[in-house]
């Protein structure tokens, strides 16, 4: 049990490093689409987009290198979450606002707009990163209950938007398909 334990978060901290290595590059060979899907978020501040535009990518390549290490990958884990929760975050509010913007993900390879299920991807993935994190913790602090509380309501959440996105603007089967 123990060293499936160990496999599977293995394979997660490999999984979230790809996904991270994958958008930090794909921003980084883009900066000036970076900048421009940044300032069509319009809640953000202007002035900020230029140097949102370097350090996301710089961040994310940061984190994702930081995974494949055992002694930094605990730090990583909470880096990850907060990285995926802030995307949560500014994903919701763009989608609630009904921008028609795309997410910018993965830069200017990806033109996908920001639905519910870009959302959920989002929270799916913080909730990867506070599980990974668990791990690490000693299983009866009161950290690791918090962390796994955190967790939990990331996953609500996630759950939540996909339930508002499908009662707002229909799933769309393709869509679905390409989760």
């Amino acid at each position: 049990m123990e060293n499936m334990m160990a496999y599977i978060n293995i394979g997660t901290s490999v999984m979230l490093s790809v996904i991270l290595f994958m958008a930090g590059v794909a921003k980084i060979s883009d900066l000036v689409y970076t900048e421009q899907i940044i300032r069509k978020f319009a809640f953000l501040p202007k002035e900020i987009a230029p140097l949102i535009k370097v350090s996301l990518p710089v961040v994310e390549i940061t984190i994702a290198i930081a995974l494949l290490f055992p002694f930094s990958a605990a730090y990583a884990t909470l880096a990850s979450a907060t990285l995926f929760a802030m995307f949560v975050i500014v994903l919701t509010i763009a989608f609630l606002q009904d921008k028609d913007t795309p997410c910018g993900c993965f830069g200017a390879s990806s033109q996908e707009r920001i639905t519910g299920l870009t959302i959920g991807r989002a929270g799916l993935l913080f909730s990867a990163s506070i599980l990974l994190h668990l791990s690490y913790l000693d299983p009866l602090s009161w950290v690791t209950i918090g962390s796994f509380l955190f967790a939990l309501l990331g996953c609500c959440l996630t759950l939540w938007t996909l339930l508002i996105s499908s009662k707002t603007n229909a799933i769309n089967t393709d869509e679905v398909a390409n989760f």
